[in-house]
């Protein structure tokens, strides 16, 4: 049950944190 949650936590957070990361490496790009 817990690890259930765990992954639907992890299924949201990591295309966040994803597209937070290529966003600031275009800012470093100058873009």
């Amino acid at each position: 049950y817990k690890k259930n949650i765990l992954i639907k936590v992890l299924r949201y957070i990591v295309p966040l944190v994803s597209t937070l990361y290529v966003v600031e490496m275009l800012y470093e790009i100058g873009l």
